[in-house]
């Protein structure tokens, strides 16, 4: 099951279920089939959600679920928040590195 989390799962109606374990094809499916799938768009200049991470996810979770089946009730994870697509690391200069550890 997935749906947009919160007072919006019950206000919206918006959750869709399929059988596990889930692949990366199924996964995709499921977010496309959410009413509010156009909430991960490219809205007034924000970067899309990743929603390649996101289908990452509910297919290792599916996997896992599937796998423990027989030990697991359910299983709720909260929040779960999908970033934009864009990740940027600015790695530190050695230099900047060598002054501030002079300074201290």
């Amino acid at each position: 099951m997935v749906g947009l989390g919160g007072v919006l799962v019950e206000a919206l109606d918006d959750v869709v279920l399929a059988p596990v374990p889930l692949d990366e094809v199924g996964a995709r499916a499921l977010i496309g089939r959410l009413k509010a799938a156009a909430v991960f768009g490219r809205y007034r200049g924000l970067q899309p959600a990743d929603t390649n991470a996101l289908a990452d996810l509910m297919v290792r979770l599916s996997r896992f679920s599937a796998d423990h089946a027989d030990e697991i009730d359910s299983i709720d994870l909260n929040p779960v928040i999908v970033h934009g697509e864009d990740a940027l690391i600015i790695k530190r200069n050695a230099q900047l590195a060598e002054r501030r550890g002079a300074a201290e």
